[in-house]
């Protein structure tokens, strides 16, 4: 009884996510380009991260007039300044003070003490913007990760015209990942594809589309009247809450999407997936009553718990798994509701998979190992969401990565710009 009812949820947990797959397709609009006027900031955080030699050129080269790109260094690096010729521009204080370098389009935000997680990392960037004031019109705010680059030069236009177009405070975009070879990337790749086609699905439904911390645009108006929030790893998805709580409005769509690297190694994927895990739980339970208090629509508080819960239905998987192996070793027999309920779990997975990688062309291949890290990763899902309910939160890791040769790369794509 227990197996099929464990079962069943699995079920209605995958009927979710096939529904919110397979509404995502989205009416081919043209939305045309934005004038360039309207300010932009374009923020990163970084912690020693030697991606930006990688990103930073394509961000800088962007075909849009009235936009600066923010780097908040958490890690007291200061290899950005001498290939970009970064000059000294004082500081200021948000109250933490921020040592200031800057040049013509990047300005560079040196962070003291590294408090708040990332949500204050942002916090503190838009907040030193504020004070300098380096934009004329500012209006938008994109948050990209330092790993993430734009898939051409026309990024910010198409960004600015799309947040214009679908009226709302936020726009999510897809945060896709290159594909390298190994099986971890292989993973990495086709699960943030088919996140992302869910976002963009649960936007056609009317349902509540978050903001997943990279690849978005945001009016700065309701950032810098909410701001993140400072303890939790998890500052995007309470923002997003608020936001809603707030009346503010949030979209996704595959019209933006950004093109980052895969984790290193598993053990970075695995502290991920647990920072995740744990942090999402803790803002579910947070904001649970203020949700099913407010005056949402249903669609969306329906949304909301299964968004909470998405990595702690891991629970259940792992359960299921576990049962499906004592059942075949005690007792090999099951009932035809179970084989269907079962069935079903496996053709809806494989539903979703097939769809997202053939229509949105993810760049994998078949990969063996793929599924067991999966099966892996639902452990740690596991481990995160206990952690989470006890009212803890894995700390948020920054990737700090030796440069190597990195800064004499990034001085031959410098001189190029």
């Amino acid at each position: 009884m227990i197996f099929l009812v464990l079962l069943a949820i699995g079920a209605v947990t995958a009927t979710w996510h096939l529904i919110t797959t397979f509404s995502s397709s989205e009416e081919q609009l043209d939305y045309g380009y934005a004038d360039d006027d309207e300010g932009v900031y374009v923020v990163m955080p970084s912690c020693r991260d030697e991606n930006l030699f990688e990103t930073l050129p394509k961000w800088l080269s962007q075909n849009y007039r009235n936009y600066k790109v923010v780097v908040v260094e958490d890690c007291g690096d200061m290899g950005l300044a001498e290939p970009y010729k970064l000059r000294p521009s004082g500081s200021v204080r948000t109250p933490r003070l921020l040592k200031v370098f800057s040049s013509e389009r990047l300005i560079l935000f040196m962070r003291e003490g590294r408090f708040g997680l990332k949500g204050g990392a942002l916090n503190d960037a838009i907040r030193g913007l504020l004070l300098l004031k380096p934009l004329r019109n500012p209006k938008y705010v994109i948050f990209v990760d330092s790993d993430h680059e734009p898939p051409d030069f026309d990024f910010i236009k198409r960004a600015v015209s799309t947040i214009r177009r679908l009226g709302v405070d936020l726009v999510q975009g897809v945060q896709r990942h290159l594909y390298l070879g190994s099986s971890l990337d292989a993973l990495v790749s086709v699960s943030h594809d088919i996140s992302g086609t869910m976002l963009v699905g649960r936007t056609r439904l009317g349902m509540m589309p978050i903001f997943t911390g990279s690849t978005a645009i945001a009016r700065l108006e309701p950032i810098t009247r909410l701001w993140f929030s400072e303890d939790t790893v998890t500052e995007d998805l309470d923002l997003s809450v608020r936001m809603w709580l707030n009346g503010y409005s949030i979209a996704a769509t595959w019209g933006l999407y950004t093109w980052g690297r895969p984790p290193r190694s598993l053990r970075s994927y695995f502290k991920q997936q647990l920072r995740w895990a744990s942090g999402t739980i803790r803002v579910f339970l947070r904001y649970l009553v203020p949700v099913i208090r407010s005056d949402m629509p249903l669609a969306r508080k329906i949304d909301f718990f299964f968004q909470g819960t998405v990595f702690a239905t891991s629970a259940i998987y792992v359960a299921i798994i576990a049962l499906f192996i004592y059942k075949l070793a005690v007792d090999p027999r099951f009932t035809a509701a179970e084989v269907a309920l079962l069935l079903y779990m496996f053709s809806a997975g494989l539903a979703i998979d097939v769809y997202v990688e053939s229509k949105y062309h993810t760049p994998t291949k078949p990969d063996v190992l793929a599924p067991f890290l999966e099966l892996v990763t639902a452990f740690v899902h596991l481990a995160g969401t206990v952690l989470g309910i006890v009212g803890r939160e894995y700390g948020w890791v920054r990737t700090e990565r030796k440069f190597a040769n990195a800064i004499d790369e990034l001085s031959y794509s410098a001189r190029r710009l």
